[in-house]
């Protein structure tokens, strides 16, 4: 039967595993099977990155439930490690804003805007591109549902981007290019939630 907070069990003839679960069960997602490729064209070093033993290694962050279901969280690339040790998933926490009245939003780590950011004052930063009017409601909005949020999953402000947040072909945001180009902003122009 179909559940939408899962990807679904496996496909017949398809293995999958969770490789270095943490204390909640999540962790790097591996798969095999006849659908996994051989490897890449004459680069035998990047195939040793994500095959081991016929072992795709996914780069999803996930967890197999008592049903044999497959969650994904996260990717490993895109997670946060908060100074007090919790790791937090962007996706995660920008699902917490769903529905706000705003083109887009994205949750990064301080850190990948400001590289000069000390580890000690890692924070997360809400990425939104306002719709046209009501900006100041919506930050009431974003401050309101913030408020709700475990504090180590808190953004500390939000910064307001006026163009498109950049794409892959397949829609994935480019969280790293998206922090690039937010570099020039200041913290001055954080707006605290």
């Amino acid at each position: 039967p179909f559940r939408d907070d899962t990807v679904g069990p496996p496909v017949p003839g398809t293995d999958v595993r969770v490789d270095g679960r943490d204390e909640r069960g999540q962790g790097e997602v591996w798969v095999r099977g006849p659908q996994v490729f051989a490897g890449y064209l004459d680069d035998p070093e990047l195939t040793a990155e994500v095959l081991e033993d016929g072992w795709l290694r996914t780069g999803d962050l996930g967890e197999v439930d008592a049903t044999g279901h497959l969650r994904l969280v996260g990717r490993i690339k895109d997670m946060i490690v908060t100074p007090g040790g919790k790791n937090v998933y962007p996706e995660d926490v920008e699902g917490r804003f769903h529905g706000i009245e705003a083109e887009e939003l994205a949750i990064l780590p301080s850190h990948a805007i400001w590289p000069q950011t000390l580890a000690a004052d890692e924070s997360l930063v809400l990425a939104l591109r306002p719709r046209a009017s009501g900006i100041d409601d919506l930050l009431r909005e974003v401050a309101q549902r913030n408020r709700r949020l475990p504090a180590y999953k808190r953004v500390s402000g939000a910064l307001l981007v006026a163009r498109p947040f950049p794409r892959t072909t397949s829609l994935k945001l480019k969280r790293r290019e998206l922090a690039e180009t937010l570099a020039d902003c200041g913290r001055d122009e954080l707006k605290t939630l």
